[in-house]
């Protein structure tokens, strides 16, 4: 009972958390026009593309030592 009641009190004394990362870019990506929503998505995509072909090199890198 006692430990209960030790989380009960430390779980209101922490503070409230802050949005996630998702939701932060969801009404992010609601403010933009189509344009920069568009262009944003592309230069994102291209970003994820590179960072997997990184990934893949140093991968085959390893592999062939």
């Amino acid at each position: 009972m006692a430990m209960k009641s030790m989380l009960e009190t430390d779980a209101a004394m922490m503070p409230q958390t802050t949005p996630t990362k998702r939701s932060v870019k969801t009404s992010k990506l609601a403010k933009m026009n189509e344009q920069e929503r568009a262009r944003y998505l592309e230069k994102r995509m291209a970003e994820e593309e590179e960072a997997k072909r990184r990934k893949e090199a140093m991968i085959n890198a390893f592999l062939r030592v």
